[in-house]
């Protein structure tokens, strides 16, 4: 140590900082300014599940390509969390080489194949959408919001958390801008049937500003497409 201080360099890493969940730490807090609350959320919760239980412990320059590649292999009964953990785990990586405990351009999750996936689709049948139409009407007087919700839902193709996090000042005069969805800032343009459930809310109150209901809001939306809805709080 004292000869890195003579030379004017860095003082070698202690053993416990340079260990996997050491360096994972360090990579989560940098990332906190990046990723959004629920990205984070989900990552630290394949960081918890499928990454440190195999490399915690272990010194993260020790940690070998073949290493990973025997990881991965072994999560392929569960290959979406398998594909979601390796972009996790390869974060990590590049934090160790930022800061210096792993050679350069050394990351072993480059170049690793994930699982080939087909593509999921899920279409609403008639009969479904029938339903579905059922179920709304017997409570748009009871949850008007929550109904208006599922509508814009089936009407514009956005996702959940984008319709329930919705603001009157994210409507334009036929469009939606989305200031935070999952892909970046966006606009939805609005047909004549989306206008007209806007058209029908209360303006007083936004879709995000339903609390203490929001979580009930939030059951409510998700529980109408298996058609069993709960009862208001």
């Amino acid at each position: 140590m004292m000869a890195a201080i003579r030379q004017d360099g860095p003082a070698p890493a202690s053993p416990e900082e340079t260990l996997f969940e050491a360096v994972a730490e360090t990579a989560f807090r940098r990332h906190e300014r990046i990723w959004k609350p629920r990205t984070l959320y989900v990552n630290r919760g394949y960081l918890r599940k499928q990454i440190l239980p195999r490399f915690a412990g272990r010194q993260v320059a020790e940690i070998t390509r073949q290493d990973v590649m025997k990881w991965f292999a072994s999560l392929c009964a569960t290959p979406v969390a398998a594909d979601r953990s390796m972009p996790v785990l390869s974060v990590i990586m590049r934090e160790a080489e930022r800061m210096g405990f792993r050679e350069e351009r050394s990351n072993p999750c480059l170049g690793i194949r994930r699982h080939r996936r087909n593509g999921r689709e899920r279409c609403l049948s008639d009969t479904k959408i029938r339903s579905l139409s059922a179920c709304l009407v017997a409570r748009v007087a009871e949850r008007p919001l929550a109904v208006a919700a599922i509508l814009l839902l089936l009407l514009t193709g956005c996702r959940r958390s984008e319709v329930l996090t919705l603001r009157w000042t994210d409507l334009r005069e036929d469009s939606l801008f989305l200031r935070d969805s999952k892909t970046g800032p966006r606009t939805v343009w609005l047909s004549r049937a989306a206008l007209k459930v806007l058209d029908g809310i209360d303006r007083s109150r936004n879709l995000a500003d339903t609390c203490p209901g929001r979580r009930w809001l939030q059951r409510f939306v998700k529980a109408a497409w298996k058609g069993r809805l709960p009862r208001g709080p």
